[in-house]
């Protein structure tokens, strides 16, 4: 890989540090008519002592009309041919239109844009200029287990990147998988982190990095937003769900073993944290259609109420997720997911429907009333279920509870 060396010729409308030596800024270009495309001028970057690792490039514009954006880059005098700027989706602003490219590694002296159609608000470019500085973390080596893995806290990769002031918080019952879609390598993972916050922040226009975990190729283990707190990942239906994202793009390699392994520890922990069946599929409330309990971002697609569509976590990893389901499954600390979701089901009683509404059914093939116990998530008792009775469950505010039978967990319910 090429070291970057740049000073930037432009009018800097913002520039900021965000970790060590990486830096951001943002250009509003001017556009002329040629040939019914738009063109921007040529801006010029001349060679500095600063090395950067990559540049991060990204864009948004306020336009309500679909337009597509293109850059081009000159090497030893000769421009490239034009790059797509790809779409981003699940925007806290409805009215903005945010895109990004794959990270730029390779020297370049200028840089061109271009729009297929006037935009009638301004386009600003931003660029993250991510500094070239030897991680500190190694290469992780471990046994699986469900204990969280080593963690790269957030004042870890970026001090400065704030944390979301009013996350909505969830109870998860899904664990969505990710890939980044670009920085395969790097000597810095933690800038890679901060280029995605800047990323998601800064041109997205969301209040926080929409991943709850990120994992690089080393295996180290980031902190994205908090635990239980609702991610912007999932195609628009991020209710109930935990959003885990592996550094790099697997649509034709596949990730290290070393991002594996911390993959099926995290994904163990969560399970056992909020006992979730790896190896079920349920009912996803918001989406409103049954979805693979772990499962990857392009599973989004199976529900109406998603926003986009997309390859991700790319189509080299995609199929690795029946195996890291069976790894998950397997351990010895996953056991007691596996007798309470699966162990403890009874065959002669049912429950339906699931989700509810209003009411709850119990039938049961044994004499006499069979009484269930109803749990929210904090353990408090909320009385019985009885079968052969119409159950009234109005009075309880829409969220996950738990049925308990003769003292063990029977079945999770979701009230609408």
């Amino acid at each position: 890989m090429k070291n970057i060396l740049f000073v930037v010729i432009i009018n800097v409308i913002a520039l900021g540090a965000l970790t060590g030596q990486s830096k951001t800024m943002e250009i509003v270009p001017d556009f002329y008519n040629r040939n019914a495309e738009f063109i921007s001028s040529e801006f010029q970057f001349e060679a500095a002592e600063e090395s950067l690792e990559f540049i991060g490039l990204s864009c948004y514009h306020f336009d309500k009309e679909s337009v597509d954006i293109f850059y081009r880059l000159k090497r030893d005098n000769d421009w490239s041919d034009w790059s797509e700027f790809s779409e981003q989706h699940e925007f806290v602003e409805s009215n903005r239109s945010a895109f990004r490219t794959k990270p730029i590694q390779n020297s370049f002296s200028e840089i061109q844009f271009k729009t297929s159609e006037k935009l009638n608000t301004a386009l600003t470019i931003r660029f993250f200029l991510a500094g070239r500085e030897k991680s500190a973390h190694q290469i992780i080596g471990r046994s699986v287990n469900c204990d969280l893995p080593e963690i790269c806290e957030r004042v870890c990769w970026c001090p400065t990147c704030p944390v979301g002031d009013s996350p909505t918080l969830t109870e998860p019952t899904h664990l969505i998988v990710h890939h980044s879609a670009g920085n395969n390598e790097s000597n810095n993972f933690a800038t890679v982190v901060a280029f995605i916050w800047d990323l998601h922040v800064n041109t997205n226009g969301w209040d926080d990095i929409g991943y709850n975990w990120l994992i690089d190729p080393n295996g180290i283990l980031y902190e994205g937003r908090s635990d239980n707190a609702q991610g912007a990942h999932f195609s628009c239906i991020n209710e109930n769900t935990v959003g885990i994202c592996v550094i790099g793009d697997y649509s034709v390699e596949q990730p290290t073993e070393a991002a594996l392994s911390s993959l099926v520890n995290l994904l163990a922990y969560e399970a056992t944290d909020h006992l979730i069946d790896v190896n079920a599929q349920s009912y996803h409330v918001t989406g409103d259609f049954i979805l693979e309990n772990l499962a990857g971002h392009r599973d989004s697609s199976g529900s109406d109420n998603a926003c986009s569509s997309t390859v991700c976590p790319g189509d080299s990893f995609y199929p690795l997720l029946e195996d890291i389901r069976l790894q998950v499954s397997e351990l010895a600390c996953y056991n007691i997911v596996s007798s309470t979701t699966q162990g403890n089901n009874m065959e002669y009683i049912s429950v339906f429907p699931n989700p509810i509404h209003q009411h709850l059914y119990v039938i049961s093939d044994k004499p006499g009333i069979q009484s269930l116990q109803i749990i929210d998530l904090c353990g408090r008792s909320l009385g019985d279920v009885r079968s052969g009775e119409t159950n009234d469950l109005s009075h309880l505010q829409a969220g996950i509870y738990f049925l308990i039978y003769q003292g063990k967990l029977f079945e999770k319910i979701i009230k609408l």
